[in-house]
């Protein structure tokens, strides 16, 4: 499980707790991008309730 943090927005609210960690992620929908553990990111688009949002690459000048 990855612990780095990717961004998505959130269609609806979101509540995720993955065994074994003993923490959970109360998630509220918003138009906004949200960043968050990639596995909880990972969870809340397989469950439908989120879009990954792409990094934007700085230009190359």
């Amino acid at each position: 499980m990855s612990r780095s943090s990717v961004t998505a927005i959130f269609t609806k609210n979101f509540n995720h707790t993955p065994k074994g960690l003993g923490i959970g992620w109360r998630i509220r929908a918003s138009c906004e991008p949200q960043s968050f553990p990639r596995h909880v990111i990972e969870a809340a688009i397989a469950a439908g309730v989120a879009k990954p949002v792409q990094r934007r690459k700085p230009a190359k000048a």
